[in-house]
């Protein structure tokens, strides 16, 4: 052998070798994974198995999945016995395509695995423990519930999972790891990358932001799954709240999805939606994708058929726990479809799909740039859509928004309600769908009936008959999906999925009543009822008073009701989100709450403010404001719709004033109780950088100070503005600040005294970090002499003030 050819081949091989030693240093099984067995071997493991078994039978059964990943290889099944196993199922072996590994429940539903939202419950990860990209892996009857920011994260190719029930993410991702990305990382089942994945007859129900997501995928095939998104809690800074939904597919390319039910996704964004190419950085296409058979019904509303509301406004905190933006269905296009359309579309089919009683559109463009082409929807059925749309979609009773699409979109055979152009036959969702085919096999009874009734507590075999029914009624469709036995089953509900209380004066409490009712035909079972607030938790609770029982559980008996007396006590001028969470417990294993939304606003015992002092631009009592018509961005009870936003600045959860505009004022009642010279600190925030801005302080009609605020970065990154040697005269006054120009947000303005107390908390001749460290640790303590710097029996803001206005470190 030539020299030269011997030292490739030496070289060759140290590198096999050294790759060899790398990653069986990492898993020692890895060596092993390229040859499948000659005889494949069946493990058993249990919630009260032991490691020190031999796990090769139901009897001696194996109790951990890390001892699992030491002993299984290519070929081998392991079957999990029936329990919750409170672990994570997180492989470290893969299969083979001739041999690959089988993971399955004894029975059906009964093997469930549960995070407790400590981690993703069911992992295929792409880090270093399992260093081959294809998993070859199949997953029969298996539930997974409460993971961290996923519960089924599939993040390799060749993965199949069959009859699972994947439910609940971590209310609030925020909370749960600090830094977290907020709704954007809650899905119970999540696809990221890989290809050749099928996942079919599923369940995905519960909490989180999209039921089943599906981002930068090829070759992935969704048949016959049920989406039923309930709620999320996330705290993030997006406006769009809920961003949330059944179905999200997100650059992916050459997938199908096959006979998707989505039902009652309750305040959700949208029933199935896709995106394609929206920014540089992702410029993965969304080519070829297959959308067949499909029902998406009542997308906005609750079980029970009420429209859910989220009410005028909706929190949106974001990591730094910073309430910000607001939400209104009514004031947002695009919102609560049954498909919702990105960006960047083409070549994809729609085909016998079936929209009906979504509040809003059946077909919406959720964004406004160009379309490609060879778009085509084929044999649908719209009707009884748009039942909440607002204006923008073209109001009540709207079916679809084809602005912008033009000839990149063809439509045939199809439905749509009130379109005389669209007269078709339109879908037929009775049979099966298999690998883009349609089949002669009957989809109903749902496949997975008997576990959606048993774990979701309805029967969606009647759901969807009971739309076909009416739409053979009405001659919109040649025939009806069968009904089947039912059995008696309760239905929750309540009058009223928004509760406000507006304006509380503080140290006193309102309350208000709220029904639960049952609107089923058999008991309904209430395990418990709680007030959540994530800020205040003393501020909402419940009273005796209502004639719900205060002991739980309760019952409900079929078509009755009760009430539950809801008190607000405000303990400051802050504004206060919250949810009442109703517990079922009959509507089936999975018990998701109903939930209410809760609203407060405290409010000052007196509108006069006395100076030195703070004016808190929403408490005015006299305003002008001209985008009064822009309900979505005010809070209820405040006068002249001023647009009053939720925020919190200087360790304090408030409110501020936005969208201002020229030619708006507002006024205070002010009392200055010394006259002589004032410094002004006005607190604002703007993202603007094009335009000047300007507002004016007045008392009595004279201007006083003028402000000039500057760039901010962010609407709620608030700066500083000082004015010094204002003369203020003794006595009561009206305060006005007039806006010159708007693109700026107010949150308060202090009046300092130019002759202040001393923020010299210790007494050491500085004000520095250890003065600012004796307020904070008496924040909001009355009557705390040694942080109290203006006296008022109060340690808070206007303290602050003097601290940051006198601070020589």
């Amino acid at each position: 052998m030539p020299r030269l050819v011997l030292v490739a081949v030496i070289v060759i091989s140290l590198i096999t070798l050294a790759a060899a030693i790398y990653f069986g240093a990492f898993n020692p099984s890895y060596l092993s994974q390229a040859s499948a067995q000659t005889n494949p071997q069946t493990y058993y493991v249990s919630p009260t198995g032991s490691d020190t078994n031999s796990g090769t039978s139901e009897t001696s059964p194996l109790a951990t999945f890390n001892k699992v990943w030491t002993v299984i290889k290519p070929g081998d099944t392991l079957i999990l016995l029936d329990g919750v196993y409170y672990q994570q199922f997180r492989p470290t072996v893969a299969g083979t395509a001739q041999a690959p590994i089988t993971i399955k429940a004894k029975n059906d539903g009964k093997a469930t695995i549960d995070a407790e939202f400590k981690y993703n419950a069911f992992v295929f990860p792409t880090d270093h423990t399992f260093p081959s990209p294809d998993a070859y892996y199949v997953i029969e009857g298996i539930n997974a519930r409460n993971g961290m920011y996923a519960t089924f994260e599939i993040q390799k190719s060749h993965v199949t999972l069959r009859r699972i029930h994947a439910y609940n993410t971590a209310e609030d991702w925020d909370v749960v790891q600090a830094g977290g990305t907020g709704f954007e990382a809650q899905h119970p089942i999540h696809v990221s990358r890989g290809s050749n994945i099928l996942i079919e007859d599923c369940i995905t129900s519960g909490s989180g932001s999209k039921m089943l997501k599906v981002i930068r995928a090829q070759n992935v095939t969704v048949r016959r799954c049920i989406t039923d998104w309930r709620w999320m809690e996330a705290h993030t800074d997006h406006n769009l709240w809920p961003w949330s939904g059944g179905l999200n597919v997100y650059h992916t390319y050459q997938d199908t999805f096959e006979n998707i039910i989505s039902v009652r996704n309750i305040a959700s964004q949208y029933g199935i939606n896709f995106h394609g190419v929206e920014r540089d950085d992702h410029p993965d296409p969304v080519d070829g994708n297959k959308y067949l058979g499909s029902v998406i019904i009542g997308t906005g509303y609750t079980p029970d058929g009420q429209l859910y509301d989220w009410g005028p406004i909706r929190p949106q905190p974001n990591t730094a726990n910073q309430l910000d933006n607001t939400f209104d269905f009514t004031g947002w296009g695009g919102m609560r479809p049954g498909f919702a359309i990105g960006d960047g579309i083409k070549d994809t089919l729609w085909q016998d799909i079936l929209v009906y009683g979504n509040a809003g559109l059946a077909f919406d463009r959720s964004d406004r740039t160009t379309i490609s082409t060879n778009n085509r929807i084929v044999n649908a059925t719209f009707v009884n859509n748009g039942l909440a749309a607002n204006t923008y979609n073209g109001g009540v009773g709207s079916e679809v928004d084809f602005r912008d699409w033009g000839a990149d979109m063809s439509i045939t055979g199809s439905f749509i309600e009130g379109d005389s152009n669209h007269t078709g036959p339109g879908a037929d969702i009775r049979y099966k769908y298999v690998d883009g085919v349609k089949t002669n096999e009957s989809l109903w009874p749902w496949p997975l009936e008997q576990r959606v009734r048993d774990e979701l507590g309805y029967s969606v075999t009647n759901m969807v008959a009971e739309v076909t029914e009416d739409l053979y009624n009405k001659g919109h469709l040649s025939y009806k999906v069968d009904r089947v036995a039912d059995i008696p089953r309760p239905v929750l509900g309540t009058d009223k999925t928004y509760l406000p209380f507006v304006k509380t004066t503080i140290g006193s409490s309102s309350v208000q009543t709220l029904t639960v009712r049952n609107s089923g035909d058999g008991d309904l079972i209430v395990s418990n009822i709680k007030i959540t607030n994530d800020f205040k938790p003393e501020a909402f609770s419940l009273a005796t008073t209502g004639t719900c029982p205060t002991a739980y559980p309760f019952t409900i008996s079929a078509n009755s009701s009760c009430t539950i007396d809801v008190l607000f006590s405000p303990s400051s001028l802050i504004f206060y989100p919250g949810r009442i969470k109703i517990f079922p417990g009959n509507l089936g294993a999975v018990g998701h709450p109903h939930i209410v939304s809760v609203l407060g606003v405290g409010h000052p015992t007196t509108s006069t403010v006395t100076l030195p002092g703070r004016v808190e631009a929403e408490y005015y009592t006299n305003g002008y404001d001209t985008t009064a018509n822009v309900i979505r961005t005010n809070l209820p009870g405040f006068d002249q719709g001023v647009d009053v936003r939720a925020t919190i600045d200087s360790g304090n959860y408030g409110l501020k004033v936005g969208i201002t505009s020229t030619g708006e004022w507002l006024e205070y009642p002010v009392s200055v109780s010394q006259s002589g010279p004032y410094i002004i600190v006005a607190r604002t925030s703007s993202t603007d950088t094009t335009r000047s801005k300007q507002f004016k302080v007045l008392l009595d009609g004279q201007v006083i100070a003028t402000f000039n605020p500057p760039y901010t970065g962010g609407w709620n990154t608030f700066t500083d503005t000082t004015l010094n040697n204002i003369s203020l005269p003794s006595g009561s006054h009206t305060l006005r600040i007039s806006f010159d120009s708007g693109y700026f947000d107010l949150n308060y303005l202090d009046f300092l005294s130019e002759t202040p107390p001393s923020a010299d908390l210790n007494n050491d001749n500085l004000v520095n970090s250890t003065d600012a460290a004796i307020l904070f640790n008496n924040w909001f303590n009355p009557a705390t002499s040694s942080a109290d710097i203006y006296s008022d029996t109060k340690v808070n803001g206007l303290d602050f003030s003097y601290l940051k206005r006198d601070w020589k470190p």
